[in-house]
């Protein structure tokens, strides 16, 4: 239910076979004609159709004599809809979409979603439309104030109305912005849970000491304000705890919240455990990284883990901390079926063309150009190696194999444009 349609097909306007377009879905009635079954093994069958106005052929690809026959019987009015092509000049439809004696069936407006391969369009509005027809009515768990906020629409009516085609992409109204109020409320109160049960869960407390301290403070060339001070005395506290936490360190630029984190780090690394500082950007970690090389004591073990940069056709060299060991192997593009490529592949002229890339390369295409597949493989590379740093996927390869999936597949794409679309509501 919570998959929404992207967009609507109407199939309510009937057309007649001379004013066919190509490339277009449409919806005709036609009058079978003739049979084409071909013995010849991995060919089409093709059914001869008409009306007044024209001829079309049926193509139907990996379909058996019979079924043809019981859709499209010789001579009797059929109702159907798909997308017309044209091939030695004349009208086709292959593998028509919908096809029916009975035009109401055809003939009204259908939902485009995201449909997971061996799942059609057809089929997966029936469904739909099952499961609304068969929807219970929940009982409102909000206030009158917040139902009163969305003009009282309630979880059913907003979820019936959100798979009507003429709503489709009205996010800003009351039944989207509903909805997507209860997914942030239940998200919020799913997550309160987990930290409650995180919080019982027992770990090994850290020993932190003066020591820890003053092997940083020692090198710096200022004092710590009183925040920094205040800041490192609760999170030593929850280092010290027997319980896991979750802490936000929020700061404006320039106010010093890296010092906190590496002083809290060599703490945690005094306490023979080990610490990974991550950073949106490889310019920000390199920062980093230098600062920590500078501050930390020389028997501590620093390793930089980013992409590279400079000498791309060389082998990228993966350092991988486990179990206190450093861990180094090689990889190369050609080990995940991609090709080498040479920065001057992404380089783009501003934000816009730069949105447009990656746009281009989260859609399925046949033929991709160099610049879109060199950022297809960039992005599948880096989703491959989160996947694997989380544990989702059981190696690097592994990683990028699933990424290349969801790019494949469109499922990447849908899901930025889920999150573009449920920000949109807040605008």
């Amino acid at each position: 239910m919570w998959r929404l349609p992207k967009s609507y097909t109407d199939r309510s306007l009937v057309t007649k076979i001379s004013e066919l377009q190509i490339n277009k879905v449409q919806t005709i009635r036609i009058i079978p004609g003739k049979y084409q079954f071909p013995r010849v093994r991995n060919l089409p069958n093709r059914v001869n159709c008409s009306d007044e106005t024209g001829k079309i052929d049926c193509i139907f690809f990996h379909s058996y004599e019979g079924y043809v026959r019981k859709i499209l019987p010789l001579n009797q009015e059929v109702t159907i809809s798909g997308k017309i092509t044209s091939f030695k000049g004349k009208y086709q439809i292959t593998n028509p979409t919908y096809v029916s004696q009975d035009s109401s069936l055809i003939e009204t407006v259908h939902n485009k979603y995201s449909l997971t391969e061996g799942i059609t369009e057809k089929n997966y509005n029936k469904i739909i439309k099952q499961i609304l027809e068969n929807l219970p009515i929940l009982n409102e768990w909000h206030d009158k104030e917040i139902l009163e906020k969305f003009k009282n629409e309630s979880w059913n009516e907003s979820i019936i109305k959100l798979h009507d085609p003429e709503n489709i992409q009205n996010y800003k109204a009351n039944f989207y912005q509903r909805l997507a109020y209860d997914e942030i409320f239940a998200s919020f109160l799913v997550n309160s849970e987990i930290r409650k049960k995180i919080k019982k869960i027992k770990k090994t407390s850290k020993k932190i000491t003066d020591n820890s301290y003053n092997q940083i403070i020692n090198k710096l060339n200022f004092r710590l304000t009183n925040d920094q001070k205040k800041s490192l005395t609760d999170i030593n506290k929850d280092l010290s705890s027997n319980s896991k936490m979750f802490r936000l360190l929020q700061g404006d630029v320039g106010s010093g919240k890296t010092i906190v984190a590496l002083i809290s780090a060599l703490s945690v690394i005094n306490s023979n455990f080990q610490v990974a500082l991550m950073a949106p950007t490889e310019i920000l970690a390199r920062q980093h990284y230098t600062l920590a090389k500078k501050l930390f004591p020389e028997n501590i073990s620093i390793e930089l883990l980013s992409s590279k940069s400079e000498n791309i056709d060389k082998k990228r060299i993966i350092n991988e901390l486990k179990n206190n060991k450093i861990t180094e192997y090689s990889i190369s593009p050609e080990d995940f079926g991609m090709r080498k490529g040479v920065l001057n592949d992404l380089r783009v002229k501003g934000p816009e063309e730069s949105l447009e890339l990656i746009k281009s390369a989260l859609t399925k295409q046949v033929v991709l150009s160099t610049k879109v597949e060199a950022a297809s493989d960039m992005i599948a590379m880096n989703a491959g190696a989160a996947l694997y740093v989380s544990g989702i996927a059981k190696d690097l390869k592994v990683g990028v194999i699933l990424a290349q999936d969801s790019i494949g597949s469109g499922l990447a794409k849908e899901k930025i444009s889920e999150l573009a679309s449920f920000t949109n509501c807040f605008n």
